[in-house]
């Protein structure tokens, strides 16, 4: 009988404590790649449209912020770990491809129920689960706080009433001006005094955004071995800017770094030879068919190479390095204009 007691006490002070709701987030861009890792070149799990809810996982202040995986996104989990759709071993890795040269998204538990899909040789697809331990990553950028609208008054509820005008206030009383002797006249030295703090705050204004990029100084950054180049080691101090994440002391000063851009052209990767900021950039061709870079590209150095000779679109944050006077793309969104 206590036993009972004492189940139906907890079972009433669960119910006296309210779930706290999930946060949720919405996308503010269309078509923004969801990545398995909090890191540019990541794995591209699927995408998010404008306005689509996902539930936070992380924080919204951290450069890569993490989500929940959306409905439509499938996942893969081996087949060999389930009985039917239940997980049968202590803990499952839940992959964005069919395929152990996928990333891992997750992990799930013994016991686990999971949404079955479909199936590919010795690989299941399932739904993802809405757990914490299964996300994706967003860079900051393309993503903003959700909050409900406010609830509409119930049926038959009065308007509030309009506030009390304030009442007028009364007619200022003018005291009649004092009869003094006039000044003496102030010698050629006496300058009036500037307003206090006014010089040294003009003098701290800076300007709201430069008109053009500063040269390029000259030199470059090493590279390795001619394959592409390797950007130094930045100090342990470094500070970061922008969704990739970009070490500060490797990018120009007095510049906008990370505003959202977009350029095209024809991907290719960038020349052998020589200091370059990124292993790929968009060309254009001159009269003589000589490639004229545009930008450089950083991302998944994998999907990259898979789209070379493309016409693309390339949106994301824009970078200014020291070793180059052209802009970097950290690639959030690709357009392909032509048919593979």
């Amino acid at each position: 009988m206590k036993r009972i007691e004492r189940h139906l006490l907890a079972l009433a002070l669960c119910a006296a404590v309210p779930f706290a709701a999930a946060e949720e987030v919405a996308i503010s861009a269309d078509r923004v790649n969801l990545r398995a890792a909090p890191v540019p070149d990541a794995e591209v799990v699927g995408q998010a449209s404008y306005g689509e809810r996902l539930v936070l996982h992380g924080s919204l202040a951290d450069p890569w912020v993490a989500v929940s995986v959306p409905e439509s996104v499938d996942l893969w989990v081996s087949s060999e770990l389930l009985d039917g759709d239940t997980v049968r071993v202590n803990r499952a890795n839940l992959r964005a491809g069919a395929g152990v040269n996928h990333a891992i998204v997750g992990r799930v538990e013994r016991g686990e129920k999971l949404v079955v899909r479909g199936r590919a040789g010795e690989w299941t697809r399932i739904a993802p689960p809405q757990i914490p331990e299964v996300s994706v990553y967003v860079t900051n950028l393309y993503v903003k706080a959700w909050a409900p609208p406010p609830p509409p008054p119930p049926p038959g509820a009065a308007e509030p009433a309009p506030p009390a005008a304030p009442p007028p206030a009364p007619p200022p009383t003018v005291a009649p001006a004092a009869v003094s002797a006039p000044p003496p006249p102030s010698t050629p030295s006496e300058e009036p005094a500037p307003a206090p703090g006014m010089a040294d705050e003009v003098a701290t204004l800076a300007p709201e955004r430069p008109v053009a990029p500063a040269a390029a100084p000259a030199g470059g950054l090493a590279s390795d071995k001619g394959r592409h180049t390797v950007l130094p080691s930045p100090p342990a101090n470094d500070p970061t800017v922008g969704p990739a994440a970009i070490p500060a002391s490797k990018l120009r000063e007095g510049v906008v770094q990370a505003e959202p851009g977009a350029y095209s052209g024809t991907l290719a990767r960038s020349p052998v030879f020589g200091a370059h900021p990124a292993k790929f950039r968009l060309v254009h061709f001159d009269a003589k068919g000589v490639p004229e870079t545009v930008c450089y590209v950083y991302g998944n150095s994998r999907q990259l190479d898979s789209m070379k000779g493309d016409a693309l679109t390339v949106s994301g944050a824009v970078y200014w390095f020291k070793s180059s006077s052209m802009p970097v793309v950290f690639a959030q969104e690709i357009l392909r204009a032509t048919a593979r």
